[in-house]
């Protein structure tokens, strides 16, 4: 096995879910705030040299968000400063509460906190200073308001 092949299948094996919510939250952002059309969007995943199961995930996961964004911005807008509407926030902070909401409701078999601990690593990452403090907030308000349940996700409001 050459050098490069070596190095290319040990990365691989390093590449986990955040990976993929990484290429998830930039097509989201390329759908949303880029207006690019899904080609484009999906040119983005290709690029990014995800395994096929973390692939799908990112791509499910952006669509489904992008898809369903009104929806999650009107729960996003409870939870926000009595002031605030989701049309005041950051792009990347938006996104990034869309994408976990979208795990909250749609993805049963992933734990509500590992989501929200997701959320805060991407805005660590991606946003401003301030953003990991707010999207845990806004987080942990909703699920705490809402009453989803932590813990035991078949009995969540996944659906």
């Amino acid at each position: 096995m050459s050098e490069h092949a070596e190095f290319m299948t040990k990365y691989k094996e390093y590449m986990t879910r955040h990976t993929a919510r990484e290429v998830a939250l930039a097509m989201l952002f390329q759908l949303d705030v880029g207006k690019n059309n899904p080609a484009m969007t999906e040119r983005t995943l290709e690029e990014s040299g995800l395994t096929p199961e973390l692939a799908a995930f990112a791509s499910e996961l952006a669509f489904k968000a992008f898809e369903i964004k009104d929806e999650l911005d009107a729960k996003i807008e409870k939870y926000l400063a009595h002031d605030w509407s989701t049309s005041r926030l950051a792009y990347v902070d938006k996104e990034i509460l869309r994408m976990a909401l979208t795990e909250f409701y749609y993805y049963d078999a992933i734990p509500i906190p590992v989501s929200i601990d997701e959320a805060i690593e991407l805005a660590k990452t991606f946003a401003g200073a301030e953003a990991p403090a707010f999207i845990n907030g806004v987080l942990d308000k909703l699920v705490k308001t809402e009453k989803l349940d932590m813990k035991n996700r078949e009995d969540g409001a996944a659906k």
